[in-house]
């Protein structure tokens, strides 16, 4: 029984496969045939993408021209067979477990202040002096800013709550003032 119900899953989404690659192929048929109305390919594809188009499904989708585009070019390559939907490799498998615990994070954009803070919900957090005066991503998760990070170029910044005792302790350096007099300025 188990069997006959995996044959006809199988057996219908072939069908559907064929039913959707006979679709693509009735749009890309006047440009195949060289029989286009509008002049050129790229005309005629953004005419048929202006509205959405209704798949075998009963489905109403919006394409970009580009994408009747690539069917064209597809054909022309591999025939009727590179019309037919592709399943992704990966198809449900997380592509690895950092990647799906960072998919849940909270992403803020911000602005880096000069002294190197940057403001979440209220709260300063210290960030690297080398994002100072750039917009940087920060990824975290609410409950838990212990383990926020800025995400730049793939690599993981860490930032911390701003220890405002801390930093009034921090000695500067202070400029000596400048001497108008010695350069020229003044009487």
């Amino acid at each position: 029984m188990e069997e006959m119900k995996n044959t006809k899953k199988l057996t219908d989404d072939c069908d559907a496969a064929i039913k959707t690659a006979q679709f693509r192929f009735a749009l890309i048929a006047p440009p195949v045939q060289g029989l286009v109305p509008d002049g050129s390919d790229t005309a005629y594809f953004m005419r048929i993408t202006k509205a959405p188009l209704t798949l075998p499904d009963g489905r109403c989708v919006k394409y970009s021209w580009k994408t009747p585009q690539k069917w064209h070019y597809l054909y022309k390559k591999g025939g009727f067979d590179a019309l037919l939907p592709k399943t992704r490799s990966d198809k449900g498998i997380p592509r690895s477990r950092e990647w799906l615990e960072e998919s849940f994070l909270n992403r803020v954009t911000r602005k880096v202040r000069k002294d190197a803070t940057v403001p979440i919900d209220c709260v300063s957090y210290d960030v690297p002096m080398q994002f100072i005066s750039q917009k940087v991503e920060i990824r975290y998760l609410p409950e838990d800013m212990d383990s926020a990070f800025i995400l730049y170029e793939g690599e993981h910044f860490p930032i911390r709550a701003t220890d405002k005792n801390e930093n009034c302790r921090t000695k500067r350096e202070n400029n000596p003032p400048v001497d108008y007099t010695e350069i020229g300025g003044g009487n």
